[in-house]
């Protein structure tokens, strides 16, 4: 037996030979050859790329040919990483990680590897947004319009709303006033703390608000009193254009379907005329509005004009003094611009220049009710008899009715009749003045007014009439611009002529204490005139006019 641990790389020959007890021998060769130890081999991996704070798993492949791998180990540089052939590689920097394996085998043999790790930004998650749902609104609202966004990776750092290329708002939220009927579409564009941005859109659809109620109008040439036919008419409501018409034959127009809710403008145009806007036209359910008589001028005068008149008091018929006058462009102008002020002398007149034009006169002093009236200026002339009546301030519960006209007809007489339960309790006129809740103040037979009368209080169970005659006959009562103001609880309501034939005017009845316009067949004629109307005539109304005393 032999043995021996030693041999070195290569071949060795090894002979035994055997001797017995004659001495004879016998010998036989062994040959043995030692192979060098052969090197394991190592497989990182293939390259790859991952993003930053991200985990991957790596996992190493050895073999040894002519023995074991004892060991394993990871490293990048000179830090050690693992020990094990399976480890989780987390890097915590963009960039390129080169990390080396490296196995030994049974023999001390070792072996390496790399792979190379391309190491990414996590990409930014861009930010969710939402402008919220289509909405439609009236010509008369508003609204806020309020976007959201969420970032999951960061924080939204700006907002925009745009409708086409116009930014509406650098803001989350804006209010929205439409300009137009029609559908708006706005985009709303979030951007995050990584310059990521995203957009979502939402429309608004503007509709017109449709009523039960309507205008009524004509159209004349201050100068001759001729109506104008074919004056272009735009019916616009809170600055947002409605609907067109044109005046007729006869100088007339309506427009129909208003809603009550809304405040609507007419603007008048034709030309050789100057354009002028009738603004402030409020209506309530159900009514047909008469507009006061809109009275163009022609517009090839660039001079200044006076306008000249008198303030009285709606009770006395007294001059009035220190009364502020403010002016501003067009008819029934309430508010805005005032472009001239002024005030009325000791004798209660005023003059004032203006352009050639018509304006809106506010008549204002304290412990007066306020009060306005339409002027015209002619370039190069005084115009005069432009007054107006103001009445002293009112209780609570008090209603004044002021009746004014123009130059003619001279007497324009109001009537009053209360009824409760069907039966009537008293008519009061100019024969028949005062009752214990109401009275005729003022009565003016020599044109312009005011006729003035004062209920205290009205009745909740009674029905309440107010009327207007044409006591002078003629001429016509549409042609005498007249003119009733309603003030009651601190509110002003003004009823104009209808543009009809007859002698007497229902204006509006007082129904549980609201007042109810007259909406149609509200001028008359009656037994004793010449005028004939394919109309009922209400025969308790004609007889109210029947034998009335003379002055």
């Amino acid at each position: 037996v032999f043995s021996e641990n030693n041999f070195s790389i290569g071949t060795h020959n090894i002979t035994l030979t055997v001797m017995d007890e004659l001495n004879a021998s016998s010998s036989d060769n062994l040959t043995i050859t030692v192979n060098p130890n052969q090197l394991p081999t190592v497989d990182a991996g293939s390259d790859f790329a991952m993003q930053v704070n991200d985990t991957i798993t790596l996992s190493a492949s050895a073999t040894d040919s002519d023995g074991n791998i004892v060991s394993y180990e990871w490293k990048k540089g000179n830090t050690i990483l693992s020990n094990s052939r399976v480890f989780s590689y987390t890097p915590t920097a963009v960039g390129n990680d080169i990390l080396s394996v490296t196995v030994t085998d049974d023999l001390g043999a070792i072996a390496s590897d790399e792979i190379n790790i391309t190491v990414h930004e996590i990409p930014n998650i861009a930010p969710v947004v939402d402008a919220g749902s289509d909405k439609t609104i009236h010509v008369n609202e508003s609204l806020r319009i309020t976007g959201s966004a969420t970032d999951d990776d960061g924080h939204i750092v700006s907002y925009q709303w745009k409708k086409g290329n116009t930014i509406i708002s650098n803001s989350i939220s804006f209010d929205y006033t439409p300009t137009k009927l029609g559908t708006d579409t706005f985009v709303f564009t979030v951007v995050d703390d990584d310059n990521a941005s995203n957009s979502d859109s939402m429309s608004i659809t503007t509709a017109r608000l449709y009523g039960n109620s309507k205008i009524k109008g004509i159209i004349k040439n201050y100068n001759t009193q001729d109506t104008i036919a074919d004056v272009n008419l735009t019916l616009i409501s809170n600055n947002i254009f409605l609907e067109d018409s044109n005046s007729d034959e006869n100088g007339t127009f309506s427009f129909y379907n208003l809603h009550e809710d809304l405040n609507y403008t007419i603007l008048c145009e034709k030309e050789d005329y100057k354009s002028v806007s009738y603004n402030s036209i409020n209506l309530e359910l159900n009514q047909t509005k008469n507009l006061e008589v809109i009275k163009l001028l022609s517009d090839d005068n660039n001079l200044s004009g006076t306008i000249e008149g008198t303030i009285t008091n709606a009770i006395t018929g007294d001059s009035l003094s220190d009364i502020n006058l403010s002016i501003r462009e067009n008819i029934h102008t309430q508010e805005g611009v005032v472009i001239n002020q002024s005030s009325t002398d000791n004798s209660g007149e005023y003059s004032i220049e203006l352009s050639h034009g018509i304006y809106t006169v506010e008549a204002k002093k304290e412990g007066f009710e306020t009060s306005y009236f339409t002027v015209t200026s002619i370039g190069g002339e005084n115009i005069g008899n432009q007054g107006a009546s103001i009445s002293p301030a009112l209780a609570i519960g008090e209603m004044r009715i002021v009746l004014r006209w123009g130059e003619s007809p001279r007497d324009l007489d109001s009537h009053l009749v209360k009824k409760t339960d069907g039966t009537e309790d008293y008519h009061i006129y100019y024969g028949y003045k005062i009752e214990d809740d109401a009275k005729l103040d003022h009565d003016d037979t020599n044109s312009y007014g005011p006729e003035t009368t004062t209920i205290d209080n009205p009745a909740v169970e009674s029905v309440y009439t107010y009327y207007v005659y044409n006591f002078s006959r003629s001429p016509e009562l549409k042609n005498s611009d007249a003119k009733v103001e309603v003030t009651f609880n601190h509110t002003q309501r003004t009823f104009y002529i209808p543009n009809e034939d007859g002698l007497y005017w229902k204006v509006f009845e007082i129904v549980n204490g609201q007042i109810v316009a007259c909406s149609s067949n509200c001028v008359q004629g009656s037994r004793n005139s010449n005028i004939v109307r394919k109309i009922s005539q209400y025969s308790d109304e004609v007889n109210l006019f029947r034998n009335l005393p003379e002055k």
